[in-house]
């Protein structure tokens, strides 16, 4: 719950920041990975999700050629 209050709380931040810096030409946008190849799950404290069934999970280049296009494009957001 923890996890997904902070992610629900960077996307409102990131809507409030989007409207008030737009007069100063500043884009604020977000990218939503779903589950990207690192060790964050090796290195949680909880053991629960060892437990479940692995969704597909993208590289950490695929992800970062789709922040280099949210970049480009200047896009609100993007979610893989």
């Amino acid at each position: 719950a923890a996890y997904s209050s902070t992610k629900y709380a960077l996307n409102a931040l990131s809507f409030i920041a989007r409207q008030e810096l737009k007069e100063y030409g500043i884009i604020v946008s977000v990218m939503s990975p779903k589950r990207t190849a690192t060790n964050f799950m090796k290195n949680s404290l909880s053991k629960q999700f060892e437990l479940r069934p692995v969704p597909e999970v993208d590289s950490a280049e695929k992800v970062a050629g789709k922040i280099a296009e949210l970049i480009q494009t200047e896009v609100e957001e993007i979610v893989l």
